[in-house]
């Protein structure tokens, strides 16, 4: 149908892949985008947000927390971590940071309880320190695990929880200029989150 022009690249849109876009109500250079994403990060299931905070909150409802739900975040962290956690009336429990300014593991541990629903983890300056023990502690234990990858986008471990939120603002890794993506690991939580989003 069209030719557009990327840099020295031309990419042909084709109408299967208008209207596979359409279908979905998003631009159908989004979702190129997307894939292009997919295939360079390595990662399934990426979907485009306006924000990094829009990806969590995306995140915190598929995850399906509630009033009452207990969610234990890292203490020091952006409150964009945590507000939409308010917004839902979760009850927020925090773990203590180790010395590398991630969340403490075995401060996790302890704070776990019948009523823990979720554990996010926050790469403090794209550190990925205690991603992998939470990533077994959470299968173990059915708890959903949500990864804050504001900072971490591109580096050796990450991506790896049920639901990954990366912020594209300005001063992150990866910009363009504002914006965000969540990643799931499930194929049908990503089709939900076509729906919702």
């Amino acid at each position: 149908l069209k030719t557009l022009s990327s840099g020295e690249k031309s990419q042909n849109i084709s109408a299967q892949n208008i209207n596979e876009k359409l279908i979905e109500n998003k631009p159908f250079t989004l979702r190129i985008f997307e894939k292009e994403l997919e295939k360079k990060l390595g990662k399934e299931h990426i979907l485009t947000v306006n924000s990094g905070t829009s990806a969590l909150e995306l995140a915190y409802e598929l995850a399906g927390i509630q009033e009452g739900d207990e969610v234990i975040t890292p203490i020091l962290t952006c409150t964009a971590t945590n507000l939409p956690l308010l917004h839902r009336k979760a009850k927020i429990v925090f773990a203590d940071i180790d010395y590398d300014l991630n969340i403490n593991i075995e401060d996790v541990k302890r704070k776990i309880t019948e009523r823990t629903k979720c554990i996010v983890f926050v790469h403090f300056g794209g550190n990925n320190r205690g991603l992998a023990e939470l990533v077994q502690l959470c299968n173990s234990r059915n708890i959903i695990l949500v990864e804050d990858a504001a900072q971490a986008i591109g580096s050796d471990y990450w991506g790896q929880a049920d639901f990954t939120a990366v912020s594209l603002q300005a001063i992150k890794t990866l910009t363009t200029g504002d914006g965000g993506l969540l990643i799931c690991r499930d194929d049908e939580d990503y089709k939900k989150a076509n729906c919702l989003w």
